[in-house]
Order: structure tokens, then sequence, then C-alpha cells
């Protein structure tokens, strides 16, 4: 039997990202019986041969952690079949559209413009809603940013019920990991609504907390800040009340949400991205409302 030595000789030092074709000289040596003089040239020779057969094993250039890559697109696909689906589960399906404009204050402080349409479709009915929202970020503490926003939502449910909601809303956002390729943060927001329905007796107003954690990772460049970066988001966020006695819509739920973005320049950039998330209406019913959100983002940063 011919016992296998690997034997890597000559290796660089190898980078993560660009790893060189690497040579792996393989040896057998093939044990002879020791019963000829080894000084004889026919058995120098035969020992030469059969000892040492050596060939070139070449590894193809590595995918640039494109298995990675892989596995992070897998656990994208992956996240919406991890919310069990209910018997009794309700299905919507909308469509976001949303212009987002960036205005650098200062250094320390960022405004930032929300137009949006929402679509709704829910048993055969559509809805509609206009969003326009102002924000203003302070990031004078080191890894941490300080929020503070308000939005406006004019929603046409049907024919006959339309809704305006204002909605002031205070967070802070935590920033966990920022090491080449990765992003990690968490962000925590409380905000108030206040619904103004045209019948005066629907309206009503609550506060409710929600808390977002991200990981965005760069897919062809070192950081995803850098011009013509392609990079995959990856998020899930809880909505929270404890008021057991609301009767609004949607109060509680959670959300899943996966994403691919593209940075043209320190100007535009846009992003694709599909959300799963279950919704309940009161506190001790089950989240039996499924719905599945395609949003298409684009933003420009003065």
């Amino acid at each position: 039997m011919c016992p296998w030595i690997v034997v890597p000789e000559l290796i660089p030092q190898l980078s993560f990202r660009e790893l060189p074709i690497l040579e792996i000289i393989v040896k057998c040596r093939r044990h002879q019986p020791f019963d000829t003089d080894p000084e004889s040239p026919s058995q120098s020779a035969r020992q030469a041969q059969n000892s040492f057969a050596t060939f070139k094993l070449s590894l193809l250039k590595t995918m640039n952690i494109g298995l990675f890559h892989g596995l992070l697109i897998l656990c994208a696909l992956a996240i919406s079949p991890l919310l069990c689906a209910q018997d009794n589960e309700r299905r919507l399906d909308q469509f976001w559209l949303t212009a987002e404009f960036r205005y650098p204050v200062s250094v320390a402080i960022l405004w930032k413009t929300n137009l949006e349409y929402r679509s709704v479709r829910d048993a055969g009915e559509r809805w509609r809603t206009w969003n326009f929202s102002g924000e203003v970020s302070f990031f004078s503490i080191p890894a941490v940013d300080l929020t503070g926003a308000l939005r406006v939502f004019y929603s046409q449910e049907n024919d006959t019920l339309n809704r305006t909601e204002l909605r002031p809303t205070v967070g802070v956002s935590v920033n966990i990991l920022r090491k080449g390729r990765f992003v990690i943060d968490d962000r925590l927001r409380f905000e108030w609504r206040q619904f103004f329905f045209n019948f005066s007796d629907l309206n009503r107003s609550f506060g409710r907390f929600r808390n977002k954690t991200n990981l965005l990772f760069a897919l062809n460049k070192k950081n995803p800040y850098l011009d013509k970066a392609l990079s995959l988001r990856l998020s899930f966020e809880f909505f929270m009340i404890r008021d057991k006695h609301l009767k609004e819509r949607f109060a509680n739920r959670h959300r899943l949400e996966a994403g691919l973005g593209f940075r043209f320049n320190d100007h535009w950039r846009l992003w694709l991205i599909y959300y799963s998330q279950y919704s309940r209406n009161q506190i001790e019913e089950s989240f039996n409302t499924r719905e599945n959100i395609l949003r298409l983002r684009g933003t420009y940063s003065l």
C-alpha cells in the first residue's frame, strides 16, 4: 500500500479576497524491499522513479468569497418560511415606491425627506396611501445616532372611508459593528400615531414601539459605502403596543426584510426590497395576516 503525503511548497502569503493559484505537490513514496544494493545505478533509478511520483494540482482562483455570498442569499430566500402560516391566514400584497432626499446640514446633522406611494390589495379591493415625512439625525455621540421625525399619511381605504395619520417619532440607533464589508446596527423607535377619519367617531391615537436590527453586507467592494458597491441587506423588525382595548388594524407585527442595493456614486442609490410580515389587530389575537411587500426605493444625497 502506498502512503500519500501532501506537502505544500512555496505557499505565499494569501489574501482572503484574492487567493492566487495554489500549487500543491503531492508525493508518493513506495516502500521498496531492501534486498539490493542501494548504490547500484539501476536500483537508484527505480527508487527515484517509484519513490517520488510528482504531479501538480492547480486550484482555480477562489471566487472572491462567492460561497459566503451564496449562503447569505440563501438565508434571505429562507426568511419567509421561518414564519409558520396560520390555518386562517389572511394574505395581502403591497407595492411601495419611495423617493428619499438627503441633505447634510453639518458634519453631525443629516436631514431626510421622503415621498412614498403604497398600494395594497385586500380581498379584491385596492387601498392607496401617500406618505410625506421629514427626519433629522444627530451623530454627535460615537456609535450612537439620535433621530426625530414627523410623518404624514393619507390613505384611501375604499370609496367611502379615508383617513389621515400624523406620526411623530423619536429613536436611537446603535452601530454594533462596522468592519470591512459588514455593517450591523440596531434601531429603537417610539412613534405616536394620531388618526383622523372622515367619520369623526373613528378617530383615535396610540403609541407604539418598534425595533429593527440590520445586517448590511457589501458583495463586490471592500465596504458598502464605496461607489459601484452592490450590497445585501437582511433585517428583522418588530412592532409592539400593549393597549388591549385598541381596535386599530395591524397594531402589532413583525417584519423580515431582504434587499439588494446599488450605490452609483455619492449622490444616487437604488434599493429593491422584499418584506414578509405578519400582523394582528389586537393583543389577544394571533398573527394571522400575512403581507408580501415589494419596495423600490431611490435615494438622492445633496
